[in-house]
């Protein structure tokens, strides 16, 4: 459908359209003087116009506009299913110099990356971005061949273009404006595309060859390759609606083709690496290393890295390169790289040659570093009263992978512990409270028990620690704490001097208390229990007391140290006879629950 609209998107009569700059007007002007240079296809070049990449079939295979607008068609009518019809209008997308290349431009290598990292990031594959294709250059298949040999060397495909128009136009005849598009050059231009735009004040009524609409609403033509020598012409039929100055802008673009053959050769690297099976810590690891180029070219910048685990070390660091060089094809290279053992444990790593031109091989090896370990342990209670024995069991266990050496087993006592004995042959010293046993080898696996039987003498908290060493220079440590309480041990007796009395007589019972445990007692209470037939008369004891109907009461005494003692005594009368009970209650701080005893006395009378 035609539309004269300017408004409209997609018209045909375009009021974007203006006329050629000064100097480039008249009867024949050319875009840059005439004469597009050859531009690489998909990429704006100078002088060479627009940016085009169009794949589609030459102008003759596609279906063209009918050839003539409505002849009652008005200026800025509407549309009505005319030429070219409702032609959508796109929205300008420029192409900046340079987008295709930064594209695939490959991200550079971050300050302070290793060459290893470096060397492996390349080995990955490029990402995909939204919508598919790589987000770099790197990893496209190729599918190139050389070309025919003419195309060999320099080639110099020239266009000129130059637009014939009458000197004089009016207003509502139609006019004929011709493009002559000629190759001067010396090779075929190839995907020759011209376009146009219609002039402003003006309506086009026809083109010959028939024009398509590109995604910008100009007129394009599609005119395959030209030879050379070869000229193509399009005639643009129009008239011209208002009256003044009208004009456009036509350009030209193509592709041309070059080719060269070039030999290409493909270096590759192998690489060998033996290892011993394992190694004693401390000692040397040596590895024998072979860098070989098997293939048909040069391989160049080879560098030879290592990148140390934590079992193995090397005086130069843990990461290691060694610059090989020049590798020739079938030329080999041995490499004697000597570490050390240094931490115990399997060693899995991967040594990495590298070279120019993306070259990278990667070969692991494993080996074992064996060590021997110690671990001790002291089991025992943890809570012991005062002169009570108790006996702890001390461990040394070698969980490492070889024999440890000269085992010496120690055991500290604390001042608190008084030594008793130990088995296996174990060794006091009591200028160094030390209790030592000595092993020639602990294989690896295996474990040793002792035992040590110690008294305490004093309470409080006691720690006893214990250590292992052995060759080569193996260490370890453990303790324990034993908590040591004394006992409060109350035992007392009660006896009447006098028995049996007669009746109005008097007898004194005597109180002996013992703290027979090895703690201080503290508030020592003592109550004396009279029956009703007994009178009490007077008490004597280290505290003071009082005389309370039946009973007697006793001041709490402060401390009755252990070992020690102290005798109360109760003075009473016998009042009526039979066999009277006197009795005693004893507490302390720590024997919160009376202790009670009794004491018989037999009162007679005489009638």
């Amino acid at each position: 459908v035609a539309t004269e609209s300017a408004d409209r998107p997609g018209s045909v009569d375009s009021p974007n359209a203006r006329p050629a700059p000064s100097g480039a007007t008249g009867d024949r002007y050319s875009q840059h003087d005439g004469i597009a240079a050859p531009g690489r296809r998909g990429a704006k070049q100078p002088g060479s116009g627009d940016v085009f990449a169009d794949d589609r079939p030459p102008a003759a295979d596609r279906p063209l506009p009918p050839a003539a607008l409505p002849s009652n068609a008005e200026p800025n009518a509407p549309t009505d299913g005319g030429r070219y019809g409702d032609l959508p209008r796109y929205a300008d997308q420029p192409v900046r110099s340079g987008d295709a290349d930064d594209a695939f431009a490959r991200p550079p290598v971050s300050q302070g990356e290793s060459r290893v990292a470096a060397a492996v990031s390349r080995m990955q594959p490029a990402p995909e971005v939204p919508g598919g294709g790589p987000a770099s250059n790197t990893g496209i298949k190729g599918t190139g061949r050389p070309g025919p040999q003419g195309l060999e060397g320099t080639q110099v495909p020239t266009l000129s273009i130059e637009k014939v128009a009458p000197a004089e136009l009016q207003v509502g005849q139609a006019a004929t404006i011709t493009l002559k598009i000629r190759n001067a050059g010396s090779v075929p231009a190839h995907d020759v595309v011209v376009r146009d735009e219609v002039p402003e004040g003006a309506r086009l009524l026809n083109t010959t060859p028939r024009a398509e609409i590109d995604g910008d609403g100009r007129l394009k033509w599609s005119l395959g390759t030209l030879s050379v020598g070869a000229t193509a012409e399009i005639e643009m039929e129009l008239i011209p609606t208002a009256e003044g100055e009208i004009g456009s802008v036509a350009s030209v673009s193509f592709r041309s083709e070059a080719s060269v053959r070039v030999r290409v050769t493909q270096p590759v690297l192998a690489l060998e690496v033996s290892a011993p099976r394992q190694v004693m810590i401390g000692g040397d690891v040596r590895l024998s290393i072979r860098v070989s180029n098997t293939g048909t070219g040069e391989a160049h910048e080879v560098v030879l890295i290592e990148q140390l685990p934590d079992q193995l070390e090397h005086p130069a660091g843990r990461e290691l390169e060694y610059d090989i060089g020049t590798l020739a094809p079938g030329e080999s290279r041995d490499i004697e790289l000597t570490l050390t053992a240094a931490a115990a444990g399997r060693v899995q790593n991967v040594l990495i040659a590298k070279g120019a031109g993306e070259l990278l091989v990667e070969e692991p090896y494993t080996l074992e570093v064996l060590a021997p370990a110690l671990a001790v342990s002291i089991d025992g209670p943890a809570r012991r009263y005062l002169e009570r024995k108790a006996t702890y069991r001390l461990s040394v266990t070698n969980p490492g992978t070889a024999s440890a050496r000269d085992v010496r087993l120690t055991a500290r006592l604390p001042e608190g512990m008084k030594f008793v004995e130990a088995d296996n042959l174990g060794q006091y010293d009591a200028a160094t409270r030390t209790v030592e046993w000595l092993l020639e080898e602990l294989p690896a696996g295996q474990s040793g028990d002792v035992a040590l039987t110690m008294l305490p003498v004093s309470a409080g908290e006691q720690k006893i620690a214990v250590e292992a060493t052995a060759q080569p220079q193996l260490q370890a440590e453990d303790e324990t704490t034993v908590q040591v309480d004394g006992v409060v041990a109350i035992f007392f007796e009660v006896a009447d001097v006098e028995d049996p009395i007669e009746v109005d007589g008097q007898t004194t019972y005597e109180i002996r208390i013992v703290n027979q445990g090895t703690k201080t007692a503290t508030n020592l209470e003592v109550v004396a229990l009279l029956p009703e037939e007994l009178t009490p008369l007077d008490a004597d004891a280290p505290v003071r007391h009082i005389i309370d109907g039946q009973r007697v009461l006793f001041d709490p005494m402060p401390k009755l140290a252990p070992k020690a003692d102290t005798t109360y005594r109760v003075k009473v009368q016998a009042q009526r006879p039979g066999d009277l009970r006197f009795r005693v209650q004893i507490r302390t701080s720590e024997l919160r629950t009376p202790v009670t005893k009794e004491e018989s006395t037999r009162v007679y009378s005489d009638q």
